[in-house]
Formats: structure tokens, C-alpha cells, sequence
């Protein structure tokens, strides 16, 4: 199981969230039974952000996520399950404008939002959307923050 991460040159956050999220993705992918899956992470700007919304979405303005699954013939040769693409500055001034931190509410994009998205998408998926944004809910470090049920 993997997460490949990118940036865009001016894009960068520290190696500590880096780890987390590797750990956030490879709990999800376990649970899962997804264990050889491949993600891609492209953490971006909000000018780039905006160019691939109005590119996908047909929408010009910025967003925090952005996710796409991989539907075609390479999904069996490669486990590459899909690409997410995460503002960094949005997310930044989100999480200031909510009152969350913002480690914890970039592994919020990446746990709870990309993968329901890429999850509810796959052609093996069975679950509903609900189902999914709960079960994500639980893998994040800190389920107080975006009110997990507690085991």
C-alpha cells in the first residue's frame, strides 16, 4: 500500500504530516483489504487548484480537494486507485477560518473527504456514502475533532 506524494515548487508541509498522512492512508487501505493500492497525492496552490477545478468541475474558483478515481485498464497492472489533489494554501486559511488545526485538517481532507470520493467510486464498492464518511471518520488521530462516534 502506498501514498505517493507531490508538490507543486511553492507547495511543501512538514516531513511530521507527511508520516501522518503515509500512516492515515495505509490504515484506510488495510481496512479496506486494499493492501497493494496506490494513491497519488498532488498537494497544490490555490491558482493550480483552480485551474484543475475549472478543468474537471467547468468551475473557476479555487477548492480544498479535488479526487479521481482510476477506472481505466491500467487499475488492474498498476493498483493505482486514484489521484487526490489537496490545496495546501486553502486548506491553511480554512482550517484558521474554522478553528482546527491544520495538520489535523489536512489529514481530515485526505482520510474523511478523498477517500469516501475515491472509495464510493470503485467498481468493487458496495458501501453507501454515509457508511463510508463514518468508517473514514474513525481513522483520524483525533476523533473528537470532527466528532467520530468513540469506540
Amino acid at each position: 500500500m502506498s501514498l505517493l506524494i507531490s508538490s507543486n515548487k511553492n507547495v511543501s508541509i512538514s516531513e511530521e504530516l507527511n508520516k501522518k498522512l503515509e500512516e492515515v492512508t495505509n490504515l484506510i487501505l488495510a481496512e479496506e483489504k486494499m493492501d497493494e493500492a496506490i494513491i497519488n497525492l498532488r498537494l497544490v496552490d490555490n491558482k493550480k487548484m483552480q485551474k484543475l477545478n475549472m478543468k474537471f468541475r467547468n468551475k473557476d474558483k479555487t477548492t480544498n480537494v479535488l479526487s479521481f478515481t482510476n477506472d481505466d485498464i491500467s487499475l488492474k497492472q498498476t493498483n493505482n486507485i486514484g489521484d487526490i489533489a489537496i490545496s495546501v494554501e486553502y486548506v491553511l486559511n480554512e482550517s484558521e477560518d474554522i478553528g482546527k488545526n491544520f495538520d489535523e485538517h489536512m489529514i481530515h481532507m485526505l482520510a474523511q473527504i478523498s477517500f469516501i470520493l475515491i472509495f464510493i467510486f470503485m467498481p468493487s464498492s458496495i458501501a453507501v456514502a454515509d457508511e463510508r464518511d463514518s468508517a473514514a471518520s474513525c481513522y483520524l488521530p483525533f476523533p473528537d475533532a470532527y466528532m467520530c462516534p468513540q469506540p
